[in-house]
Parts: structure tokens; C-alpha cells; sequence
């Protein structure tokens, strides 16, 4: 057995929430063709701006050929035009001829140029749409498989081509709800979430399905602006760094988040038991016999279950032997040592780093032996 300790520990909430890329983009074709050569593997990293597919160029030099021979004509008909225009201008000195074939000229060069500034821009079109044909990485991260075969006649933005996901780092978005939200802007301002505070962020751990407790360590980027009327929910955003690839998008996960340290009741959660009247604990009285204790136990800590109501820090817990117990039977009490309480967790948003651990300062005695 052991008495109920009180320790400031870290106070926490817990949520689930779903695992986002830091950017997601979908690679889609942006001039209509056979596709010609796919250039990437499924699930490889990419850099923004490499070549991920070709689409058939050759009607696309045609164009730009066609476009540079029209752009050459136009050029030459300015030339022209203003060789005309100079000629008349001089001939207007001379008063051999009048104003209104230097007006002509003067329209006709004007028309020329702007023939010519016509033409180069479909140049430049002609230019960018061969350019289009080599279908680039609009970011950096991890590739989907390709959904076009080559061979593939794609148009102007269909079909998609592939996804691409920056999984270097990863965004989490969970949800509060109205309740938690409201106790959490009184006890904090409100521009940590909707304007983070780098030197003071809001710590939270993700733990995936398969892993125990919450090894990675993040902080909290963001929120929505309004609570959503619908849910009752207020929607907020973590980031984690994910240089180790270890976090996928797309994963449910259970996040737990840092809400202060405060003073709590303790007892080691094994000492917590339950039956169709709720949960209790047994604990020894001075006749050494044991006595059922309703309690209403609060969050996890650790080894320990905070307790909100039903003991004092002066009741022995019985904490091993508990299959062997029943109420009102006698028992034969050992104090043994208390496991170790979680210390406040460090406010720092290294992913690496997990709350220490430390022992309760405790005058019991103690024994290897307890019920």
C-alpha cells in the first residue's frame, strides 16, 4: 500500500486528429497531347522543377517555328514602313509631297509595329506552350504513383498526372471542443493560437497507432477563427518535424496536448478498480481492514491517475494483491515505493525530448512486500 501523494505535474489534454502535408499539390497538364515519357517512380522524392513527364513536343516546334517565320515577316514589314515614312518625311521638307501621305505612312508604320508586337507575343505563347510540355515539379516531397499511362491523350488540366505531398515536415489538425476552448482562452491569450508565439508555443505529443505513449513532440501553429456551430468544435493545427519520414499524411493519430502544470492528488493507476457502481480503490483502516472508496478519477499521469474527489493524502491505498481482496476482509498492510511522477514537461518543441521522471518526496516507510 501507499498514501495518495500531491505533486505539480503537467496537465494535459487528449484529442484525435488527422496528419497533413505541409503542402499537397496535384500534378496536372497544362497543354493538351499524347503523353509521351513518364519520368518519376511511385513513392520517390522529388525536387521542385524536375521534368516528371513529356508531353508530345513535336506539334508545339512546329508552332514555335511557324510563330518565329510570322514574327520575321512583320519585323521586315515595319522595316519597310518606316523607310516609307522617312522617305515621305523628307519629301514634306522639300514640298513634294503633302501632309496627308505623311499622316498615311506615319498610320502605316504604327500598324506595323503593332502587327509585330502581335506577332512576337504569339512567339512567346508558342515558346511557353513547348515549355508546358515538360510537366515540372511544382514543389519538393514524395511522389504518388502515375495515374496517366504513356501513350495517354491528357488535355488542359486533366487528368491528374500524380500527387506530390512535403513530408519533411507535417501539419496535424485536430478538433477542441467548445468547452475545452473556452477554458483554454481564460487561462491563456488568445493570440497563441491564431498568432503563435515562437518563444511560448503550445506543446502537444503525437502517438501513432502502433506506438506506445507520444514519442513525437510538436507545438501548435494555428487555429480556426470562428468555433464551428455545427460540431460545437473549435479547429486547431499542429506541426511536428518529420525529417525522419517516420509520419505519414493521411494517419489518425492521438494527440495530447500541454495546458499548463498545476498540483494534483496521485495514486498509482493499477490501484484503480471498477464495478457496475463506478470506480474505486481499497484502502486500509486502523483495524487493518479493507474498505471500498468510491472515487472519481481524472487523466493519466504517468504510472499515476489523478484523483479529483474520494481520498486524502493520509488514506493507504492498497496497490498490490488486489485480486486477493475483498471488502471488510483483514488485511496485512506493507508500504512499498511509489513509482515515478512525470515531471512538467519542458516547454520546448524538440520531437526528441520526453518528460522526466521523479520520485515523490515520501516519509513512508518501505518494504519490498505490500498487499
Amino acid at each position: 500500500m501507499l498514501n495518495p501523494v500531491r505533486h505539480e505535474v503537467t496537465n494535459y489534454l487528449y484529442f484525435n486528429g488527422i496528419t497533413r502535408g505541409i503542402k499537397q499539390t496535384e500534378v496536372r497538364p497544362r497543354v493538351p497531347g499524347y503523353l509521351e515519357k513518364v519520368n518519376f517512380k511511385a513513392d520517390t522524392q522529388v525536387k521542385e522543377g524536375d521534368p516528371l513527364v513529356i508531353i508530345d513536343q513535336k506539334p508545339y516546334k512546329v508552332a514555335v517555328q511557324r510563330a518565329d517565320a510570322v514574327l520575321l515577316g512583320k519585323r521586315a514589314t515595319v522595316a519597310s514602313a518606316k523607310a516609307n515614312l522617312d522617305r515621305v518625311r523628307t519629301l514634306v521638307t522639300q514640298q513634294a509631297a503633302s501632309d496627308q501621305e505623311l499622316i498615311d505612312k506615319q498610320a502605316a508604320y504604327e500598324l506595323a509595329v503593332a502587327e509585330a508586337a502581335v506577332a512576337e507575343a504569339e512567339l512567346n505563347d508558342a515558346k511557353l506552350n513547348l515549355d508546358f510540355t515538360e510537366v515540372r515539379s511544382p514543389i519538393s516531397g514524395r511522389i504518388s504513383k502515375n495515374m496517366v499511362d504513356e501513350g495517354t491523350l491528357v488535355r488542359v488540366n486533366e487528368p491528374v498526372i500524380a500527387t506530390i505531398v512535403a513530408d519533411n515536415e507535417i501539419y496535424v489538425d485536430f478538433q477542441v471542443s467548445e468547452a475545452e476552448f473556452l477554458d483554454y482562452i481564460r487561462k491563456y491569450p488568445r493570440s497563441r493560437l491564431n498568432e503563435p508565439n515562437p518563444n511560448e508555443p503550445t506543446i502537444i505529443d503525437l502517438g501513432m497507432a502502433d506506438e506506445a505513449g507520444f514519442p513525437h513532440r510538436g507545438k501548435v501553429v494555428s487555429g480556426d477563427n470562428t468555433v464551428d456551430p455545427g460540431t460545437g468544435t473549435y479547429g486547431v493545427r499542429g506541426w511536428f518535424d518529420n525529417a525522419d519520414k517516420q509520419i505519414v499524411p493521411g494517419l489518425y493519430v492521438r494527440i495530447r496536448a500541454q495546458m499548463g502544470s498545476g498540483q494534483a492528488m496521485l495514486v498509482p493507476d493499477v490501484a484503480i478498480q471498477a464495478d457496475p457502481r463506478g470506480q474505486f480503490v481499497y484502502v486500509v483502516n486502523d483495524k487493518n481492514v479493507a474498505e471500498r472508496r468510491a472515487i472519481m478519477p481524472g487523466p493519466q499521469a504517468g504510472a499515476y491517475r489523478r484523483i479529483i474527489s474520494g481520498l486524502e493524502t493520509t488514506d493507504k491505498v492498497i496497490v498490490n494483491g488486489l485480486m486477493m481482496v475483498r471488502p471488510e476482509a483483514v488485511v496485512n498492510p506493507k508500504f512499498v515505493d511509489p513509482p515515478p511522477i512525470p515531471t512538467i514537461a519542458p516547454a520546448d518543441a524538440n520531437p526528441t525530448t520526453q518528460p522526466a521522471t521523479t520520485k515523490p518526496s515520501t516519509t513512508q516507510p518501505a518494504t519490498p512486500e505490500a498487499l
